[in-house]
């Protein structure tokens, strides 16, 4: 029987044909794979041989699997926590079981399989000097190069090349310049690795079924041909996890991690299983393992040793929601966060493994045939897993971006020509507007500190909205600090006093700033109402409101009048309200336009208010 278990985020099992092993998910949750019961590590090479250089080969293989044997003997060793069988998931031979994350580290590296690998590394070096352009070969030193950190070396042996094959060059390049943080540039070469391989390779390379949620797989199914690459293109320029960084590296990280499944494919690996499809799916999910360590021997027991890899503990999933792919712009604000314990891949940016949700208030407002969108902020403490501590936000400089993504609906998507940003050097609490042509976007709201390695993002949809002729509209509410009558004139004005998120304080008051559109000469009077009202309210409460056992909670109202425009044109206002009266919970703030002859014009907004601080 072969025992696979993984945790992190993630727990696999996985179960040889003799039946199902009996086993339970470990408490903690940084990837831990254990495997027991021998298999042979041989396979046959990406490219055929001459016989000159079989036994070239033969040695080749034999140094590297006796590296891996003897690796084992080093790595640190850890106590047994896993049992059961229930499965979150099962992947062919693998049970996946999903925990709550960690904050494990690997320890450093032995100075001993150092060594043993550096004597690998001379060995393979010497071969491939014999031998420079068999596939195998060079894909192996490439491997424990970066396993080393000499990734410059990598390189040159990427390019070099060797007379091995070119799509396969390439792809080697792409998986260093990936590792190296090269993410424009190991774009590139992917691409060329893709377009001169097989086409059947191709295509497992760009399979995206398995990685999106029920959904996405379900929509990514039907699809043929040109329909499908477009939705490719959609669910990369959406999975990118930072806009802020050149490159997609959510990318550049699926073609890497096919890389390596390609290059461990043939080889001896540290669990000693035959490398088959699920090994493969799961590398191509979840990405190589980020430690390995070996359990404690149980000496009663005449056993293999039980190998644990663990994955990245704060690797997230960051592709796209299935149910909004054929049309995002419809993406509310909220729903797409990178903190759920369960997802179909993860990843973990090099240059922000910790990625957290960001709560922000975003506004837009016309312009002609513009919209100007307002985006306002402020960081939170945060936990990097579940009952894990709490952090503040790190001090200092913060890298922040406001973006946004065209979308074309009526195809699944065009690749976008431009994505229009503001960027800017700002600190945890802030404020970025942006102006772009009206259309259908994805905003990505994103700030990010480079030295703590840590960034918070907001995503949602930015629909079109044209205004016919003829009609009256309002703008989104934005709220802000209580603001002096006869202060502002316009919407630059109120911007600086922005509230950096939807929650206010009980006991003081708030500022509500708005735009109207559509105004005529033919309006006369304009009759507002402005409405708050309790939101939250339980279905007891409710019932007991209708039956007339309860008193409804009343809520606060604001009605005025005032003159029509001359001349008409966009029409700026605001007010402030006093929210002593109100208790805490969430609320829906309602603006109403009331003209003579048209139809009422209607703005809304959930707020909450929360306990005054102090």
């Amino acid at each position: 029987m072969v025992v696979l278990a993984c945790r992190i985020s993630l727990i696999v099992i996985a179960v040889a044909s003799a039946g199902a092993l009996i086993s339970s998910a470990p408490t903690p949750s940084s990837a831990e794979i254990q495997v027991a019961a021998p298999i042979s590590p041989a396979g046959t090479g990406l490219t055929a041989t001459s016989p000159d250089s079989a036994a070239l080969l033969r040695v080749a293989r034999r140094a590297q699997t006796r590296f891996e044997a003897r690796r084992l003997a080093f790595l640190p060793l850890t106590n047994r926590t896993w049992s059961g069988t229930e499965c979150d998931e099962r992947v062919g031979r693998m049970c996946l079981r999903f925990g709550s994350g960690s904050d494990w580290e690997p320890p450093p590296e032995r100075e001993e399989i150092q060594a043993l690998r550096g004597e690998l590394l001379e060995t393979l070096a010497d071969i491939g000097s014999e031998v420079p352009g068999d596939d195998w070969v060079l894909g192996q030193r490439v491997y424990y190069l970066g396993e080393a950190g000499l990734w410059d070396q990598a390189e040159g042996l990427a390019r070099g090349c060797g007379g091995a094959t070119s799509w396969w060059c390439n792809a080697l390049l792409g998986y260093v310049l990936h590792h190296q943080e090269r993410f424009p540039e190991a774009e590139r070469a992917f691409q060329v690795a893709l377009e001169g391989m097989p086409e059947e390779s191709a295509e497992g390379w760009r399979d995206l079924e398995r990685l999106l949620d029920t959904d996405g797989s379900r929509l990514y199914r039907r699809l043929r041909g040109e329909e499908r690459r477009v939705v490719e293109e959609r669910v990369w320029t959406l999975a990118n996890p930072l806009l802020l960084v050149p490159g997609n590296d959510r990318r550049t990280e699926h073609f890497a991690r096919h890389v390596e499944s390609g290059i461990r494919a043939d080889a001896r690996n540290p669990y000693n299983l035959r490398w088959r499809w699920d090994l493969a799916e799961i590398t191509v999910r979840y990405g190589p393992e980020y430690g390995w360590e070996r359990e404690w021997p149980v000496w009663h027991r005449m056993e293999a040793p039980q190998v644990v890899g663990r994955f990245h503990p704060r690797s997230r999933g960051f592709m796209p929601p299935g149910k909004y792919l054929e049309d995002p712009s419809s993406l509310p604000l909220g729903d797409w966060t990178v903190d759920e314990r369960r997802t179909r891949a993860r990843h973990a940016p090099s240059y922000a493994p910790r990625i957290h949700a960001l709560d922000p208030q975003v506004a837009r407002f016309r312009r002609g045939d513009s919209v100007q969108v307002v985006a306002s902020w402020q960081l939170a403490a945060v936990q990097d897993y579940e009952d894990g501590p709490w952090h503040n936000p790190p001090e200092g400089e913060y890298h922040s971006g406001l973006f946004l993504i065209p979308v074309d609906p009526e195809s699944i998507l065009e690749p976008p020509p431009h994505v229009p940003v503001q960027a800017a050097r700002t600190g945890p609490r802030d404020r970025l507007t942006l102006t772009a042509p009206q259309g259908d976007w994805v905003l990505s709201l994103e700030t990010w500190h480079p030295e703590a390695k840590r960034a918070w993002r907001a995503r949602m949809g930015v629909p079109a909205e044209a205004l016919p002729e003829g009609v009256a509209a309002l703008s989104d509410l934005l709220l802000t600090e209580p603001l002096a009558e006869d202060s502002v004139r316009e919407l630059k004005d109120v911007v600086p006093d922005a509230l950096p998120g939807l929650q206010v304080s009980r006991g003081g008051s708030v500022g509500v700033a708005w735009e109207v559109y559509g105004l005529t000469r033919r309006d006369g009077e304009l009759r507002f109402k402005v409405t708050l009202d309790r939101a939250d309210r339980g279905l007891v409460r409710r019932a007991g409101e209708w039956l007339r056992l309860l008193e409804p909670e009343p809520p606060l109202v604001i009605t005025w009048s005032e003159a029509g425009m001359d001349p008409p044109g966009p029409l700026f206002r605001t007010v402030n309200l006093d929210l002593e009266a109100l208790d805490p919970g969430e609320y829906e703030l309602r603006l109403e336009l009331h003209l003579r002859d048209r139809t009422p014009a209607l703005a809304r907004r959930l707020i909450r208010i929360g306990e005054a601080e102090f």
